[in-house]
C-alpha cells in the first residue's frame, strides 16, 4: 500500500519496515491518520496483516476522509470475500481521491495479487466502470476497463472502448492488436474486410493487420483474391520483411494451382495478379490480353464487379508501384475517372 506514501518514506519502509514500525511505536504523541497509515504498510510488509487493518481503521477514526485507508481496507475485504464492504470503501475512497485515476491502475494491481484470477476480473471491471459512472476516469483506467471486458469475452463493449482509444497514440498500437482478433471473431466476410480497413487507416504499423486479413481470407475460395490483395499490400508496407515476400509467393503459387484451367472472367482476372505478383510478368500479360480482347475487361473499374472497388481505389493503386504501373500500361488509353481519381490518391 505504500503507493499512497510519499517517495522518502516508501524508501524508509522498504529497505527497513521493522525501523519504520519501532518508531512509529516509540512516539510519545498520538499518530495522525497517515502516520497510522503507514504504520499499517509498515505491518503488512512484516506480514502483519491483522494489525495492518487495524491501524489502517483507527487513521479513519482520525480523519473520515483520508482515502488511502479506504483503498487499503476495500482490498483486504475484497480477499476476505466482504463483498459489499468492499465496495463501499472503494466508492468513497474515489469520490475522495482528487488523483483517482492513478490510484485506480494501483488497485487493480494489487487486487489480482490478493483474489483469485476469476473473481478479481469482476471486480476490477466493476470498479473500472465505476470510476467511468464517476467521470473520474482516464485514457488509461479504460484501457484496463477494455482489457478486462475482453478477458470477460464481453467483445462488443470491449469493441466499443478498445475503438475510442484507437484516437490515443499512447494506446492505439495495442487497442489495434486486440480489435483485429475482435473482428475477427464478430464479422465475417465484407463487413470483417471493411471494419478492418477502417483499422488500418488509424495505425501506422500496417503490415501485421494486412498479413493477417491474408490470412483470414486465404482459406476462403470466394475471397481468395483479396488474400492475395492483402498479402501484397502487406509486403508493400513492408518490403524488407522476408517473411512477408515469401507469404505472398506462396499465395500466388496457391492460386495458381487452383485455378490452372481458366474458363471464366473471374479466373483470368485471379491468375492475372497471381502471375503478376509472383513476378512472371510475361505470363500475366498474356492473362491481360485475353480479358482486354474476350471480355473488353478495363482496369480498375473491373475489380468493382467482384468486389474489390473500394479497396483498390483507396489502397493498392499507387503509380509508383512497378506492378501497378503494368496494368497501366496493359490496359493504357486514357485514364478513366476512377483511374484518375486512384492516381490522384495521396496513399
Amino acid at each position: 500500500m505504500i503507493f499512497w506514501l510519499d517517495p522518502l518514506k516508501q524508501e524508509d519502509l522498504l529497505s527497513d519496515p521493522e525501523a519504520c514500525l519501532q518508531k512509529l511505536q516509540s512516539k510519545s504523541d498520538p499518530c495522525d491518520a497517515l502516520e497510522l497509515f503507514e504504520w499499517g504498510c509498515a505491518s503488512e510488509f512484516l506480514g502483519q496483516i491483522v494489525e495492518a487493518k487495524q491501524k489502517w481503521r483507527k487513521s479513519l477514526e482520525k480523519d473520515f476522509g483520508f482515502f488511502p485507508s479506504l483503498y487499503a481496507l476495500s482490498l483486504y475485504a475484497f480477499q476476505d470475500a466482504k463483498h459489499q464492504e468492499a465496495k463501499r470503501f472503494l466508492k468513497r475512497a474515489l469520490r475522495l481521491d482528487a488523483e483517482a485515476s492513478k490510484s485506480l491502475l494501483f488497485y487493480q494491481k494489487k487486487l489480482r495479487q490478493l483474489v483469485p484470477a476469476p473473481e478479481s476480473i469482476l471486480w476490477s471491471s466493476w470498479s473500472l466502470e465505476e470510476i467511468a459512472r464517476l467521470s473520474k476516469g482516464s485514457e488509461a483506467t479504460r484501457f484496463e476497463l477494455a482489457k478486462v471486458l475482453f478477458e470477460q469475452s464481453r467483445f462488443e463493449e470491449a469493441q466499443t472502448n478498445f475503438e475510442f482509444l484507437m484516437e490515443h497514440s499512447e494506446f492505439a498500437q495495442e487497442s489495434s492488436q486486440y480489435l483485429s482478433y475482435l473482428y475477427e471473431r464478430l464479422y465475417h466476410g465484407e463487413e470483417l474486410i471493411q471494419r478492418y480497413l477502417v483499422l488500418i487507416r488509424k495505425t501506422t504499423d500496417r503490415a501485421d493487420l494486412l498479413f493477417n486479413l491474408g490470412m483470414i481470407f486465404q482459406n476462403y475460395r470466394q475471397h481468395a483474391l483479396h488474400a492475395l490483395q492483402f498479402f501484397f499490400l502487406a509486403h508493400r508496407y513492408q518490403p524488407e520483411d522476408p517473411g512477408l515476400r515469401f507469404s505472398l509467393e506462396q499465395a500466388c503459387m496457391d492460386q495458381i494451382g487452383r485455378a490452372q484451367e481458366a474458363k471464366t472472367q473471374r479466373d483470368f482476372v485471379e491468375l492475372l495478379f497471381a502471375h503478376l505478383y509472383y513476378g512472371s510478368t510475361p505470363v500475366a500479360e498474356r492473362y491481360a490480353k485475353v480479358l482486354k480482347e474476350r471480355w473488353n475487361w478495363q482496369f480498375p473499374e473491373g475489380l468493382a464487379a467482384i468486389g474489390m472497388g473500394e479497396l483498390w481505389e483507396e489502397w493498392l493503386c499507387q503509380t509508383s508501384d512497378p506492378a501497378i504501373q503494368k496494368l497501366n500500361e496493359w490496359f493504357g488509353g486514357e485514364p478513366s475517372a476512377m483511374s484518375a481519381k486512384i492516381q490522384r490518391q495521396d496513399l
